[in-house]
């Protein structure tokens, strides 16, 4: 899709829905958007120029819906999304904010240091959240935790990177990873075996899949909040 099969599209509506949780509307300076859930994935300017932005929700519907409206490719090689031209032609390394030219060109995109940076942050992240799940059963959240942690939805990047090196486990973080990746403390036992509280029951079997649940919720949650 293009700016003026975008256009064409939306005749004089201001948005039309594409598919699930995903709609084309129109923006400020008469730029047409692709929206998944609340992000512009994908927004074509009157110019012809098209820019890609996952919102740091690098997913495979994401991936999806940029393939199918935008004017390249992605891809992924271990973790790295690649930008791809036409016949599959590897073009460079995806950057959120990166531009399409109107006639092709690539602007913004992402370099092989940072391509590095990220890979050694993936690496952390992944020894974090190791440490995390070999922690449990971890104290209830409360009033001795991390203060920014539990009190901010997004504590930033930096607090995140501190409580990583210093190998601090966070019971609100973790708590907060579980919900992040879909885990209901109402309906699904996985919180009740991770923390402790009043009537808890050690159990070997439970605990083992408990801190599986862990690792992968505080890596999901953490890739999510450093854009990975």
């Amino acid at each position: 899709m293009n700016y003026k099969e975008a256009e064409k599209k939306l005749g004089n509506r201001d948005s039309r829905k594409l598919g699930n949780n995903t709609y084309l509307q129109r923006r400020a300076n008469d730029a047409i958007a692709v929206k998944l859930h609340s992000t512009d994935v994908v927004t074509f300017l009157p110019d012809g120029s098209t820019i890609l932005d996952s919102g740091g929700w690098k997913t495979p519907t994401t991936k999806q819906r940029m393939n199918e409206y935008g004017p390249v490719r992605i891809g992924q090689e271990r973790s790295e999304w690649i930008v791809y031209g036409p016949g599959w032609t590897r073009a460079g390394l995806y950057r959120d904010g990166m531009r399409i030219g109107p006639r092709g060109g690539l602007y913004g995109l992402s370099s092989e240091v940072e391509s590095k940076k990220r890979k050694k942050l993936r690496n952390k992240i992944a020894t974090y959240s190791h440490e995390c799940a070999a922690a449990l059963p971890l104290e209830m959240p409360g009033g001795g935790d991390c203060w920014d942690c539990s009190m901010f939805p997004n504590p930033g990047t930096g607090h995140l990177e501190m409580h990583m090196r210093e190998k601090y486990i966070v019971p609100t973080l973790v708590w907060k990873a579980l919900e992040y990746a879909g885990y209901d403390p109402s309906r699904q036992i996985i919180h009740s075996m991770a923390f402790k509280h009043d009537g808890y029951v050690e159990s070997d079997n439970l605990l083992s899949i408990a801190r599986d649940a862990v690792r992968r919720a505080v890596a999901k949650y953490l890739r999510h909040q450093f854009g990975l």
